[in-house]
């Protein structure tokens, strides 16, 4: 990245943790049991697949 490009990273990285700090931002729910199981699943799935793909 350029000179430019970093300063205006670092500027709105500033305006994100601002944002975030301020006491009106509300934060995403934490993930649950059921979330991780579906991301799990979902990544047993993809794995099968690249290992069935291994066979054709």
């Amino acid at each position: 990245m350029n000179e430019q490009e970093m300063n205006g990273f670092d500027k709105e990285l500033e305006e994100r943790i601002g944002t975030m700090e301020s006491g009106e931002y509300e934060f995403p729910a934490r993930m649950t049991g059921r979330d991780y199981a579906a991301a799990a699943a979902a990544a047993a799935v993809c794995l099968a697949m690249i290992i069935a793909g291994a066979f054709l």
